[in-house]
């Protein structure tokens, strides 16, 4: 759509704070147009530049509340839309804004491209260009500091354009709210706002999509930004700057009622003595949700007889000698061994030791690495029914079915040992298979279905990436088996299994099995960078979001929050394992309160957090990237640290002796739970969010 101004002088006098007759006489004065000093005439048609919109998706939509909506806000720059000059990141962010834009109405939304004419920052061409020559010529070459001074010293003005009326193209279209602003303009930013429209996530543009020149404009450096979102201190550090704005009660959507913490505390402290009136509360994992006895026979089998007799049958059997799917162990594959005494020698040892404790630790790892990364919001139409007839849904339910996939071994590639998890098992799982295996039906539906199937895909990958902490279990080489006459020859596969993390912290840790809980972290969010769905903005940085309230002007990422809930959720889980094998942690304190609904509801619930009516809308589905919903999950990371301290406060215990994974299971976790049922039927969330099952 092709959009010309036109000006209803006596409105924009008022809206520009001048009288009539000073905007008037303004605008003769520049354009020598008699018929502005006629106040019979009200509407004037200016010869600036006009505007097109290009839409992507059904504009219709946009009247809805729930409509994804994404927009590109642009400026006419020829030099780069045009003919690809390498000096700005104007045609870049085109580029991106358009695929962006696209995806949006792939999902359903409308993506929105408004294109103006302000060539130049409104200086025009001949002044751009002149500016463009001086950056690049002058002493010492094109640099950040001085990338307004040329501009300056030229046109006597950095910027000509007028962004107040930019959004009115906007209002004429009925956007209240934008998910998405692919702009970092804050002159842009804040004229938007300031017309009444709603912004939750602003996108930057990704470091991929830079010209090499261009890189004066984006002052952020992205590997240490990158390191810094993924330091588990960073939580905590961001978390608490929105929790300092909630003292002050400078948030845009939520106060905090701080005399109402102590009343959740209350709530509970009880709700632990009902579950746990010994105060023996196991720690928040995974294992919570996995059949306890299920996974005691699994330990009972894995030293039987039964399974080493039956190991032997399969390894002695004539489709062992035809099959490539057995993986040996990595210790096994030197250039030295040939492949009869390695091939007798490991059938020796599973026929005649137990499968050791280190390999049943890696195997129960193995099925909680999948058992987590599966666990994201079903839905509460989805239920689970197992072959007992027991009925589970959500967490729980996800929990039954992720442990029955694994005893089916559906993420090996091994049939000799499907209890298992490896990077050629995950490379073959289907969605369909997944999709049986969650008992998905139009009767039974599952929310992030796709999601998921799409995350095991990538953890294939990401094990495979990163063999430093997953390590590997592999077939002979090739070259080896040419030295024997009449052997077998297979292909040099290697696969590669989550539970090898084991391995890795043993090698860091120190003769009495310490190690810092940072080694074992830094290896989960490094490691697992590869699975996390590329986001709008064009990296793979997880469960990191904006909230603008935190931007500090020359310093890059201070707007960014990370939360990590779903590795931090692993990391709470196979913690309990290690610690099982021996293994000690240090800095345990390091980990937060996981930042999902049922923690996050139990503040709503009990009042602690208050939405406020003229900024949420407890009917509308938020994105989980919104800026409302990362304002009430950074609050809830926060919140739960002083509601924590209540709590051993009031059962007598230490943060030691009750640490809060501890005051999580018991806990603000159950107690959520407990409470959402009590005051909505379907027991979900107060405020609604959409998400893709990668989250939560």
């Amino acid at each position: 759509a092709a959009v010309q101004y036109s000006w209803n002088l006596p409105a924009l006098a008022d809206r520009l704070e001048l009288t009539e007759k000073e905007l008037r006489e303004a605008l003769f004065k520049y354009t020598k147009n008699e018929e502005l000093l006629d106040k019979e005439i009200r509407t004037f048609l200016p010869q600036v530049g006009g505007l097109t919109c290009y839409f992507f998706g059904d504009i219709r939509k946009l009247r809805s509340k729930t409509c994804e909506v994404a927009v590109r806000v642009h400026d006419e720059c020829n030099g780069s839309d045009v003919f690809g000059t390498d000096i700005c990141t104007c045609r870049p962010y085109l580029v991106f804004a358009l695929q962006s834009c696209i995806e949006c109405a792939q999902r359903g939304g409308v993506g929105l491209v408004v294109y103006f004419r302000k060539e130049g920052r409104s200086l025009g061409e001949v002044t751009k260009f002149r500016v463009y020559n001086a950056r690049k010529n002058q002493v010492g070459g094109d640099s950040a500091e001085k990338y307004f001074y040329q501009t300056e010293s030229i046109a006597g003005i950095r910027d000509a354009r007028f962004q107040a009326m930019m959004p009115d193209v906007l209002n004429w279209l009925g956007i209240e709210r934008i998910d998405w602003l692919l702009s970092m303009s804050n002159e842009k930013y804040e004229a938007i706002i300031n017309a009444g429209i709603r912004v939750d996530q602003r996108v930057p543009l990704p470091n991929m999509y830079v010209p090499k020149h261009a890189f004066v404009e984006i002052t952020a450096k992205g590997d240490e930004l990158m390191e810094e979102l993924r330091d588990l201190r960073t939580i905590r550090k961001q978390c608490y700057r929105i929790y300092d704005l909630a003292k002050q009660d400078k948030l845009n959507f939520f106060s905090v009622r701080f005399d109402k913490i102590e009343d959740c505390a209350k709530d509970v402290v009880t709700c632990i003595k009902k579950h746990y009136p010994d105060l023996n509360v196991p720690m928040h994992s995974r294992f919570r949700h996995l059949d306890a006895k299920v996974i005691e026979n699994l330990r009972s089998q894995w030293t039987s007889s039964g399974v080493r007799l039956e190991l032997g049958i399969v390894l002695y059997s004539p489709s062992f000698f035809f099959s490539p799917s057995l993986s040996l162990p990595s210790y096994m594959c030197t250039d030295d061994n040939y492949m009869y005494i390695v091939l007798h020698s490991f059938v020796f040892f599973l026929l005649f030791a137990c499968i050791d404790y280190r390999e049943q630790s890696r195997r129960l790892i193995d099925l909680t690495f999948v058992s987590v990364l599966l666990d994201a919001g079903a839905g509460e139409n989805w239920k689970y029914v197992d072959r007992y007839g027991h009925t589970f849904n959500r967490s729980e339910g996800i929990g039954a079915a992720s442990l029955q996939m694994f005893l089916d071994g559906m993420f090996s590639s091994d049939e000799a040992m499907k209890t298992r998890v490896n990077s050629r098992g995950l490379h073959k799982l289907s969605a369909q298979e997944l999709e049986a295996g969650f008992q998905v039906s139009k009767s039974n539906p599952m929310v992030g279905l796709e999601g998921r199937a799409g995350l095991l895909k990538r953890l294939a990958k990401a094990l495979e990436k990163f063999p430093q902490y997953f390590g590997y279990e592999g077939h002979i080489p090739h070259q080896n088996l040419q030295k024997k006459k009449n052997i077998i020859f297979y292909n040099n596969i290697k696969v590669h299994r989550p539970g090898h993390l084991l391995d890795y912290l043993l090698k860091k840790a120190d003769k009495n099995k310490k190690v810092s809980l940072r080694v074992l972290w830094h290896a989960l969010v490094v490691g697992l960078e590869p699975i996390w769905p590329q986001r709008i903005t064009g990296i793979r940085s997880g469960d990191v979001w904006a909230h603008n309230q935190l931007r500090s002007i020359g310093k890059p990422g201070s707007d960014m929050v990370p939360f990590h809930k779903l590795v931090q959720w692993l990391c709470y889980s196979i913690v309990e394992e290690f610690t099982r094998y021996g293994i000690q942690f240090e800095v345990l304190d390091d980990l937060t309160c996981l930042a999902e609904y049922r923690n996050g509801g139990l503040l709503i619930d009990t009042g602690v957090i208050v939405p406020k009516e003229d900024t949420v809308d407890l009917e509308m589905t938020y994105h989980v990237g919104s800026e409302i919903i990362v304002e009430w999950r950074a609050l809830t990371v926060a919140l739960i640290d002083q509601v924590a301290d209540y709590v051993r406060k009031y059962i007598g215990k230490t943060k030691t002796e009750f640490p809060l994974a501890k005051v999580l299971e018991g806990g603000t976790w159950r107690a959520g739970r407990e409470l959402a049922f009590k005051l909505r039927p379907s027991g979900n969330s107060p405020i609604k969010i959409r998400s893709d099952g990668t989250v939560f």
